[in-house]
């Protein structure tokens, strides 16, 4: 699967990986990934966040337990912040 990151998460983790699972939880996945602290408050997701999986947004699969496949493309967007 290919996981692209943006925003702050780029500059944290970098702007893309792939990784080779049959399938995975998000939940499991942000812990694989490492990113848990920056997008995951109370097991769950921090306000703002937007995490897609082939386009479409997790909170209208299944959140956290949103399965995604080997031939999946998963998008992770941190919180937003401006004035």
């Amino acid at each position: 699967m290919i996981i692209r990151f943006y925003s702050t998460l780029r500059e944290k983790v970098g702007k893309s990986v792939e990784i080779n699972k049959d399938q995975v939880d998000i939940k499991s996945l942000i812990e694989l990934l490492g990113i848990k602290d920056y997008i995951v408050d109370n097991n769950n997701l921090v306000i703002g966040t937007m995490i897609l999986v082939n386009g479409k947004n997790i909170l209208h699969i299944n959140g956290l337990g949103t399965i995604v496949k080997n031939n999946d493309s998963v998008d992770f967007f941190p919180p937003a912040a401006g004035g």
